[in-house]
């Protein structure tokens, strides 16, 4: 094939030329002159230069020098006749990609697949980070029992695989800590009172806290006077969720942050959650309508990711049917008695004809035991297995005196069964909760690219 050297006209051969640029790529020095091959006449209105000696190229004059289109040519120097400099090709556009072949190709800008909903592009550099294992984690939980022994005793050459209950703690652990597309909103509803819906507040909220590092609410959104209030620790300031809807009219659209709710939320140390409670004063709690939750909630949200809502004894309170509108997931706590799950089946049922039926599909049951159910296995089995049948999960709280106290609950205290049952109704939650779209305006079809962890 014919080219055109800087300073010389002459007919090269491919796999010469190709020595050529490997060698000057490595050596970043000008190759040996090559055996000079016949001289060619230049090209017609090419005009041959007088012969000169060799002269020293740069590699910065290399790829500058490169003819367009032919990603193999070169610009190495050799002795011979110099010729006239080829015509300079045309500058590239700046709104055209060239690829190797030259081949021009339109740009795609960088949010295009976004407006079109299309899915984003795959980093190489973040599929290189990924873990090709989804059950590495699971894999690498701690050791106990024998198996710990044997490991300590074969200094470490052999480990056995950990137990079944290692690796679901080490899955639930994860589950819990998942990372969000947005704040999420938690009811945990029983219109009958009594059936642990309080304590499951606690210690979900509690759960959510300890693992996902604050940034959690419990809010106690009863119609009248709750008793969230009572089973957590108070703090310096007796104010409730009346006195923050008072003060809203200050923190709307002023960017609120954190610090702002310090003065209307109490912080829980042993379980690293914050508490808005309602108020003694039933009077002062009938202000709290649709409208009021609504504003309330959306202030809440920009602040906190997880909102667990403790709600009222009657679900057609507005406070309460305007809880279930913006409810991402479903709780229904229970005790194994007669009135309580009767409580819970209407529940169900009216939330249904209310259109919520997604609640319902994707509920989680938490059955809590009291230590005094007196009821027979035969009624206990076929209550259990209506609500395994109805609700997504059903996870049981084994009895704990600590939630018997009627006091303010120390997380810590807890029975190591007790937190675990609630670690694993909050794994059940998040799940549910991780599913979600994005609910600010816009981010619903928002396409975020999961990693492959």
């Amino acid at each position: 094939m014919n080219l055109i050297w800087p300073g010389s006209a002459y007919e090269a051969d491919d796999d010469e030329v190709t020595a050529k640029v490997a060698a000057a790529a490595q050596t970043a020095a000008p190759p040996p002159a090559p055996a000079e091959p016949a001289e060619q006449p230049s090209p017609a209105g090419k005009e041959a230069g007088p012969r000169g000696g060799p002269q020293p190229t740069s590699a910065g004059t290399l790829l500058a020098s490169k003819t367009p289109g032919d990603p193999t040519a070169s610009t190495a120097q050799s002795e011979g006749p110099p010729a006239a400099a080829a015509p300079a090709a045309p500058p590239a556009q700046a709104d055209v990609a060239t690829p190797v072949r030259g081949v021009p190709v339109a740009p795609v800008p960088a949010w295009d697949h976004v407006l079109a909903g299309d899915p984003p592009r795959t980093s190489v550099s973040a599929d290189l980070l990924a873990s090709p294992d989804p059950d590495a984690a699971a894999a690498a939980a701690p050791l106990t029992g024998w198996r710990r022994a044997v490991r300590i005793a074969s200094l470490g050459i052999v480990r056995p695989r950990p137990s079944r209950e290692a690796r679901e703690l080490v899955a639930d652990t994860a589950a819990v800590g998942v990372q969000l597309a947005g704040a999420r909103t938690v009811i945990v509803a029983n219109p009958k009172g009594g059936g642990g819906k309080t304590p499951t507040v606690v210690g979900l909220s509690a759960t959510y806290g300890c693992v996902r590092g604050g940034r959690v609410l419990a809010w106690d959104n009863n119609e009248t006077t709750g008793t969230l209030g009572v089973r957590t620790f108070p703090q310096r300031y007796a104010t409730t969720a009346v006195d923050l809807l008072r003060a809203l009219g200050h923190l709307e659209g002023a960017g609120v942050r954190a610090g702002d709710l310090a003065a209307f939320v109490r912080h829980q140390a042993s379980g690293h959650f914050d508490v808005l409670v309602s108020d003694e004063d039933p009077a002062r709690m009938s202000q709290i309508d649709a409208a009021a939750f609504a504003r309330l909630h959306d202030l809440l949200t920009g602040v906190y990711e997880v909102l667990v809502v403790d709600t009222g004894n009657n679900a057609r309170s507005p406070n309460f049917l305007a809880a279930v509108d913006v409810a991402d997931a479903l709780v229904i706590p229970l005790s194994l008695k007669p009135d309580s799950v009767l409580s819970a089946g209407r529940l169900i049922d009216q939330l249904r004809a209310y259109g919520r039926d997604d609640l319902v599909e994707h509920a989680v049951t938490v059955i809590s035991d009291s230590g005094e159910s007196g009821q027979a296995p035969a009624d206990i089995a076929r209550w259990s297995a209506f609500f395994e049948e109805t609700t997504a999960a059903v996870v049981h709280v084994p009895f704990d005196p600590h939630l018997n106290v009627g006091g303010p609950i120390t997380f810590d205290q807890l029975a190591p069964a007790t937190r675990r049952a609630y670690l694993r109704a909050g794994a059940r939650v998040a799940q549910v909760l991780s599913a979600r779209p994005g609910q600010r305006p816009g981010w619903s079809t928002f396409p975020l690219k999961e990693t492959n962890r």
